[in-house]
């Protein structure tokens, strides 16, 4: 398919249009023997980066400065030394004797979870892949050493961290904490990080989720530590982060590379002082397989737990059905009947084929067999092999979750991260094909509130076209995951009656009885003709992706609700979007016009490519900063963003995009014009392009603090 772009610049051209000389590339099996030499030799190195500043420089138009006559002249908040920057000290260690040298054999059987100061060693390289025979999950004799382990089987109601798996390889829970990966690499498996999609390499506290958040009950303890240091090493292969916690202080990452994460490389939310240095980062390249994957891979603990005696007897005795059953009339699915062990049975045969592909190392052409083969596997396959949620290189934000969308400052008080310095770091391969994926929105009269119906496990309860749940005209087809949460959806009550497993039902599959009868099990109505014929009740939840997460595009760095941070020396390298326009079919167009039909006001930005975003976010300066193949192939460009909600004291200094590709809108589109259509906020200071044979431009300004 032919995909005409428009070569896309940024704005206030200040170091002038011109050409750029692009350094050699260089080999990819350069890490394969990275270590050898030293830990300096990166594959995009700083200096390269100033040889083209350089090449701009000598290139630049005589008269020295061009300004754009749509803008006036810049204003300047002052250098980098005008607002003093708090830098976290090296980590004062308590015990300055303690040294612990880290093995293979420390990671066999779970997450290495460090509680004591001292200085923890890497001896070799550590492949993480901890209870092959166990499903990988925590055995239920390890509940004392990982709390939740024991509710993985379905036999107990117990709840903690590892209710979900090993969330880490390891987890730091002491203060004064220094991890020396000493040359060495420690990173998942293949296979474990097929199996275990939530990860983060180090997690920096004793739960990825602080207190009353997670999807499920992650326990009311949460520590965060105080005084860490990681250097010298790689962070390898991560279903999900490199580094990632919540509310850490004093914190330094230096020397570090991190490659083939899907989400982010490093997250960090609700930190004070934190120093980050000589960083290069790079996304995997291939992810194998799509959300609901992670998905059935929790939601067979729920199924398990609906077939204890005492839910089976508390859903008997409430007249509950015990089983998922279709009418003979329904158009796909007639006289079928599902217990709970044919549920299972179902969710763990299309995870089977992905699996031994997996342990075989994922061979030539295994998509092309799973499709031909296994077609009820098929949903499961990443086709592209981009992560379908939304990633970002850096994440600096506020504590606690960052799945819903950008926070006013009033919403971020005393979660706030602060003091945050950042140089000489190199992040690049960024692609996504971020998905949108249509939910049910259900009005609960008994709490007067308006919910999107999602799982136990936070998996959104697809009520559109998406993973081949329903045909073109809406009727319900079904997959083993759907039909799985239609079985759920009867159990509800009765596992909440046994099980603190879920914190809340607000939004947990409580999904009207009459509903499911007509959609679901008798298969009898479309979803558009349930939803124009509930009067208002039920609605198309739009703007999520497949784990009810806002989407908000692909980010090279999120600055969020943070005071104080300094970026300097930072480069963003092939940013790459694909993702699809949203379905207006069910949610009606992006130009801000309410549709009945949906949930909420639709802003399209899945197929959006961002630079640098900074939202609720006091005193910033970013400074001789990059952004390199920037592309959207649906959508629009945004290189430097301070208008989804309120900043102050920003400035941008002598920094550039270059070879930016945007799809090329009609010139009667007033909302994809230079510069965009503003936003209604504080700080409408966003930027996507026009552009017209420019390859490059550079940009500075400021706004100034109130």
């Amino acid at each position: 398919m032919n995909i005409l772009f428009q070569v896309c610049v940024g704005v206030f051209v200040i170091a002038n249009i011109c050409s750029v000389a692009t350094s050699d590339a260089v080999c990819e099996d350069e890490y394969s023997d990275y270590y050898n030499s030293t830990l300096e030799v990166y594959k995009r190195t700083l200096d390269a980066w100033n040889k083209d500043l350089l090449t701009i420089t000598a290139l630049h138009y005589p008269g020295g400065i061009r300004m754009s006559n749509k803008f006036p002249s810049p204003t300047r908040c002052g250098s980098l030394d005008d607002i003093g920057l708090v830098a976290p000290r090296e980590p004062d260690l308590l015990s300055t004797n303690a040294l612990v040298h880290l093995t293979q054999s420390d990671f066999v059987y779970g997450t290495f979870i460090i509680i004591s100061p001292g200085t923890y060693v890497l001896s070799e390289d550590i492949v993480f892949e901890p209870n092959p025979n166990y499903d990988w999950f925590p055995r239920s004799n390890q509940a004392d050493k990982y709390p939740g382990a024991s509710a993985i089987p379905g036999t107990s109601d117990k709840v903690g961290p590892y209710t979900m798996g090993f969330f880490a390889a390891i987890a730091v829970a002491s203060d004064d904490v220094t991890i020396d990966l000493n040359g060495f690499t420690i990173g998942q498996s293949e296979v474990h990080a097929l199996q275990q999609r939530f990860f983060a390499v180090i997690e920096l506290g004793n739960s990825p989720f602080i207190a009353s958040q997670g999807p499920g009950n992650f326990g009311s303890t949460f520590v965060a530590p105080r005084r860490c240091k990681i250097h010298n090493g790689t962070l390898g292969r991560s279903a999900h982060h490199g580094i990632h916690g919540n509310m850490g202080t004093d914190i330094q990452l230096h020397n570090v590379v991190i490659r083939d994460w899907e989400v982010a490389a490093i997250a960090l939310n609700g930190f004070r002082r934190v120093r980050i240095t000589d960083v290069v980062a790079y996304m995997k390249k291939d992810i194998p397989v799509m959300s609901p994957y992670s998905q059935i891979r929790f939601i067979r603990q729920f199924v398990k737990l609906t077939m204890r005696k005492d839910v089976q007897e508390i859903q008997s005795n409430s007249s509950r059905p015990l089983v998922l059953k279709f009418s003979s009339s329904h158009p796909y699915r007639g006289n079928e009947e599902l217990t709970g062990q044919n549920i299972l049975d179902n969710l763990n045969s299309v995870l089977q084929p992905v699996l031994q592909k997996a342990m075989m190392g994922f061979p030539s052409g295994w998509k092309d067999e799973i499709y031909q083969n296994h077609p009820e596997s098929a949903f499961l396959i990443n086709a592209e092999g981009k992560v379908d949620g939304t990633p970002y290189g850096m994440l600096i934000g506020m504590a606690g979750v960052q799945v819903h969308g950008f926070k006013t400052p009033e919403q971020t008080q005393n979660r706030r991260s602060s003091d945050v310095f950042i140089r000489n770091v190199t992040v690049y391969n960024l692609r996504a094909r971020v998905n949108e994926v249509i939910g049910l929105s259900t009005y609960l009269s008994e709490r007067d509130k308006r919910v999107t119906q999602a799982d136990y496990a936070g998996a959104i309860f697809v009520f559109g076209e998406d993973f081949g749940v329903s045909d073109k005209e809406g009727y319900y087809k079904g997959n083993a995951l759907s039909d799985a949460h239609a079985y759920l959806n009867t159990f509800t009550s009765s596992i909440k009656a046994v099980s603190d497993r879920i914190n809340s039902t607000d939004a947990l599959l409580t999904i009207p009885d009459e509903l499911v009868d007509a959609w679901i099990r008798r298969g009898s109505k479309t979803n558009m003709e349930i939803v124009e014929e509930s009067n208002g009740n039920y609605k198309f939840a739009c703007g999520w992706d497949d784990m009810r997460h806002v989407i908000k595009g692909l980010m090279g760095m999120r600055i969020e609700a943070t005071d104080r941070i300094r970026v300097e020396n930072v480069v963003f390298d092939e940013i790459i979007n694909t993702s699809p326009t949203s379905s207006h079919k069910y949610c009606g167009s992006h130009d801000h016009t309410v549709n009945s039909r949906a949930d909420t006001v639709h802003e399209d930005v899945a197929p959006t490519t961002f630079g640098f975003v900074v939202a609720a976010t006091n005193d910033v300066q970013v400074r001789n900063s990059y952004v390199r193949d920037l592309a959207s192939v649906n959508g629009d460009i945004i290189q430097w963003s301070t208008s989804r909600t309120e900043s102050r004291g920003v400035q941008l200094d002598l920094s550039s995009v270059f070879d930016a590709m945007c799809s090329a809108p009609s010139p009667a589109d007033s909302s994809r014009v230079f510069p965009n259509k503003p936003v209604v906020r504080a700080f409408p200071f966003e930027f996507g392009f026009p552009l017209d044979n420019t390859n490059g431009a550079g940009l500075s300004f400021c706004v100034e603090r109130l």
